[in-house]
């Protein structure tokens, strides 16, 4: 059985703390994108693929807004969400992204909002903070803080970094308790190579316990990129058991193309009968096929396969699923 993929990079809390357009000030390169998913598995009235949201992103000062959008019953647009991102330097160590998350009702009225402030600051003894404050919204109006998460991130050898992660909720008392925590290990063991593990501590009625751990491993080769990813949860036994697997293979053309194969496995694939022992099944493969189209738009093909009901352990033929359109500015 392989061993799994599909991992993003660890440390995620600080490495993906804002989105890319977040990072700096808005470029004059950088233009508005549109992406809508059509989905061929549901279709309307007239036999067309049914057309889901689309989402419209835009480059602003120090940040980005993006505003999802729907067909409502009367033909017309409507907002579902809108998302507005800033980014600031306080000073060389430290800066704020702040992001707003506005929902909508299914006529295109406000109806919650949330808001997200995230500090970032690099200290001298190169250790990183990053404290993400999240607020939402009653029924009056008034923002309440409702979580807060702080992580340090630090370098522990040359080619090695670890992070650990504090989640915070309000408790019944009024104040906040301690309800999650995360640690984090990676290790590059070459160029493009890199192991990481990651291990999720929850609160219980004993105290915090471990409920999650995955392991990765990445390795790039040329124009091909493989990764591997271990899911283990907690058994019947009380003990980590490995609940699933993940395998991920990339291969990139010189004209921007590529194709992504993704399997999952976990230990209830449809077909297969529940045991006790730590077998995986193949539950499903996807392959996402990416073609640029035009000077800056991509198209991103999605076929899946699932395991056939007559004999699991073969794959049914391909069937395309899913075509999600990007125009404008999609690199």
């Amino acid at each position: 059985m392989p061993q799994a993929g599909d991992m993003r990079p660890v440390i995620p809390c600080l490495a993906m703390v804002a989105l890319c357009l977040a990072a700096g000030p808005a470029r004059s390169e950088d233009v508005a994108r549109t992406v809508v998913k059509y989905d061929f598995d549901i279709r309307d009235v007239y036999g067309n693929p049914m057309r889901s949201p689309e989402v419209d992103t835009i480059a602003t000062p120090n940040g980005q807004r993006s505003t999802v959008r729907t067909g409502s019953v009367n033909g017309q647009k409507v907002k579902l969400e809108s998302v507005s991102e800033k980014a600031h330097t306080v000073n060389d160590h430290t800066r704020i992204i702040e992001r707003t998350i506005q929902r909508y009702d299914p006529n295109g009225n406000p109806v919650s909002v949330e808001r997200q402030r995230i500090t970032e600051t690099q200290n001298p003894d190169g250790t990183v903070n990053a404290i993400r404050e999240t607020y939402s919204s009653d029924v009056n109006g008034h923002m309440d803080l409702k979580e807060k998460s702080e992580t340090t991130e630090r370098k522990t050898g040359a080619a090695t970094m670890e992070s650990q992660t504090v989640v915070s909720r309000p408790s019944i008392n009024g104040g906040f308790d301690v309800v999650e925590r995360a640690d984090e290990q990676k290790n590059a063991s070459g160029p493009g190579k890199w192991s990481a593990t990651r291990a999720v501590y929850r609160k219980g009625a004993e105290g915090f316990f471990e409920a999650v751990k995955t392991v990765t491993d990445h390795a790039e080769q040329g124009p091909r990129e493989t990764e591997n990813t271990a899911e283990y949860e907690v058994g019947s036994s009380g003990a980590l058991e490995l609940h699933s697997q993940t395998t991920k293979q990339t291969v990139k053309a010189p004209d921007g193309s590529s194709v992504t194969s993704i399997d999952y496995f976990n230990r209830h694939a449809p077909g297969y009968a529940i045991t006790n022992d730590q077998q995986l099944a193949l539950r499903v493969r996807e392959v996402v096929e990416h073609r640029p189209e035009g000077k800056e738009g991509a198209v991103d093909t999605l076929t899946v396969q699932h395991p056939s009901i007559t004999d699991p352990t073969r794959l049914d033929p391909p069937k395309v699923v899913s075509e999600t359109v990007c125009t404008g500015n999609c690199k």
